[in-house]
């Protein structure tokens, strides 16, 4: 359904739409049009002509007495234009000319008519009509007591230029904008709902958690794609019964147990159920069923956990491990430098692959926490459900699978430190929500738990998104961006600083014990200062280990090098066709081997891993 506004008028009020629109701003959504409605079809009661004009995905702005008309006749939203006497007996009043004017209406007559005639000083005779003849009939009247003005609608005044009488048109801009503002409020209103609906919908469809909605008798109204599959069913064995009767273990409804998780045996698997009512204003209109194997879940916590311990909780890095003496670069270090000495929020804004979380590791080396805790959590690379509990911990029992004794969240973790949130845009809307009242009251409460926890922490965020438009979109808590961007770091990206490429280059080169010198000739810098580095300062160093490993054996000199160096910027797909001339497989597979084992630093395991063949049948090419 298109969103559509259909202007309904005929003579003068169409023109008075046309003006008005001319003048106005609309959303590109909107498709607008001037319909013409002759008097006749009101005035016969056309109501077969009526629907085949507007289909109902319309709303429909007409005059009074047509909207309240078209209203009866069609399914349509109708938003009326006011008619303005006020202003038109205002006008004549100022002319001083009239001793009596007529107001003409269809089927309606104004109220008070004798107290308007009183103020304006002069007398006002109205009239109203139901069909053509007695509008006729009207006007004969009108001329023949030398009425010469009239106020009225379009149909008015059009048979007022056959009887040679002024006439004044009752609807003005400022009611018709009003009606048309009216109308585009109710549209994105409507558009809004629909866009939450389509997005609802992609969720579930996407989502590899099984996804089931009851309404408030607990009726199964939706079985997602991914339900079926977990359950094994077609949702046709479950649409539109009594969810208990389909899933014993889900029959009560949420106010009758303890917990929102359900933990059930389906088919010889453990699956659980977390459950949600969803509510309009404040009435419960159903529940949502978000059924997981729980078996799948407790692996991908597992290698979570093994993931995140991985890393030690101290900064590796200070400020003299950012490379480069550009302008640029200078400036965003001063500024860092300055914000490790206060203990308020940052937020570090930059593309990915520029170095925020080393810039975020420095400011905390150099602060008064540098001793405690810095602990990194990527929001981007934790699943929901995981998130929440890292975040903030647990309590004993507060789901299956908890930890006897519960665990100690993220946030009691960095006590007294630092915790950096990377790619805070990625945060859940609720989580944001949690997030902001650690910071407004620096306390934390774990999952099951009914206790507040002081932390004494320092948060530093990182982005490459525009946090703005994401509010604007509603994805993120304007309150909370506010919290967070109290100080803010914009970390250049390198193709604004390329005078740092070679400084980089042989910094990690030195790092690595290579002869930097013996790479980095003028032509293969050349090269890295041309290139724009979409990737930055990772997809640098990326290049710079493919330049290593191609060069390793090699006889080399400067057209060598340069080669080589444009082979590495641009490396060529493995799937293209070589020329005949180098189409010698037995010498390509050698090069694979050796770039491999360099790569690997020897480790024959993780070499013939990655070249897909066994350890025997690399151990067998090698004394060939």
């Amino acid at each position: 359904m298109y969103p559509r506004i259909a202007i309904s008028g005929s003579g003068q009020f169409s023109l008075l739409a046309a003006n008005v629109l001319k003048k106005l701003s609309l959303p590109d959504w909107i498709e607008v049009e001037i319909v013409e409605s002759p008097m006749e079809h009101l005035l016969n009661s056309d109501e077969t002509v009526s629907k085949e004009m507007f289909d109902q995905s319309t709303i429909i702005i007409s005059g009074g007495q047509s909207a309240e008309f078209l209203e009866q006749k069609l399914d349509n939203m109708v938003i009326p234009v006011k008619v303005s006497y006020v202003e038109s007996l205002i006008q004549l009043a100022k002319e001083k000319q009239h001793d009596e004017i007529a107001i003409i209406n269809y089927k309606a007559k104004l109220e008070d008519i004798d107290v308007l005639s009183k103020y304006f000083n002069f007398k006002i005779s109205q009239f109203s009509f139901d069909t053509l003849e007695e509008l006729i009939k009207i006007f004969k009247d009108l001329r023949q007591k030398g009425i010469s003005k009239i106020i009225g609608g379009s149909f008015a005044s059009k048979v007022a230029e056959e009887y040679d009488v002024e006439s004044l048109f009752f609807y003005k801009e400022a009611a018709l904008r009003e009606s048309i503002e009216m109308a585009v409020k109710y549209l994105t209103i409507y558009r809004n709902e629909m866009e939450q609906s389509a997005l609802f919908r992609t969720v579930v469809r996407i989502s590899k958690s099984g996804v089931i909605s009851v309404d408030q008798d607990y009726r199964i109204t939706s079985v997602s794609t991914s339900a079926e599959k977990l359950l094994g069913i077609n949702k046709d064995q479950f649409l539109n019964h009594f969810i208990g009767d389909c899933i014993e273990e889900l029959h009560l409804p949420s106010e009758e147990i303890d917990e929102k998780s359900v933990v059930f045996n389906w088919k010889g698997i453990k699956l659980v159920a977390n459950r949600s009512p969803v509510y309009i204003e404040k009435e419960k209109v159903g529940e949502i069923f978000v059924i997981d194997d729980v078996n799948k879940i407790q692996e991908q916590e597992l290698d979570i956990r093994r993931m995140i311990n991985k890393k030690s909780l101290q900064s590796q890095y200070e400020f003299i491990d950012i490379i480069g003496s550009s302008e640029r670069l200078k400036q965003a270090k001063e500024i860092a430098k300055k914000f490790s000495k206060v203990n308020s929020p940052v937020l570090i804004q930059g593309e990915s692959g520029t170095g925020k979380e080393l810039f975020a590791q420095s400011i905390h080396h150099s602060s008064k926490r540098s001793q405690a805790p810095f602990v990194a959590v990527n929001c981007a690379a934790l699943p929901e459900s995981l998130l929440d509990s890292e975040l903030f911990g647990y309590e004993e029992g507060a789901f299956t699978g908890a930890n006897k004794g519960g665990k100690k969240g993220l946030f009691e973790i960095a006590d007294k430190g630092t915790i950096f949130l990377d790619e805070i845009s990625e945060l859940p809307i609720h989580l944001q929500s949690r997030l902001l009242r650690v910071l407004q009251e620096k306390e934390v409460m774990r999952i099951g738990g009914n206790k507040v926890i002081s932390v004494d922490i320092r948060v530093i965020v990182a982005t490459n998104k525009d946090l703005m438009r994401l509010i604007q979109e509603q994805k993120f808590r304007e309150d909370l961006y506010y919290r967070i961007s109290v100080l803010q770091l914009s970390v250049p990206p390198l193709r604004e600083r390329r005078e740092d490429i070679e400084e980089i280059a042989r910094d990690y080169f030195r790092q690595l014990n290579i002869n930097e010198e013996r790479l980095l000739t003028s032509s293969s810098l050349r090269l890295l200062n041309d290139y724009s580095f979409p990737g930055n300062i990772r997809e640098l160093k990326n290049i710079l280990e493919r330049f290593q490993v191609y060069s390793t054996g090699e006889e080399l000199n400067e057209e060598t090098l340069k080669k080589l160096m444009q082979q590495a910027i641009a490396p060529t797909s493995i799937f293209e066709q070589p020329r005949p001339e180098t189409l010698n497989l037995e010498e390509n597979e050698k090069n694979l081997i050796k770039a491999a084992l360099i790569k690997h630093s020897n480790n024959k395991g993780k070499a013939a891993e990655e070249l897909g063949i066994s350890r025997a049948t690399l151990w067998r090419k090698l004394k060939e």
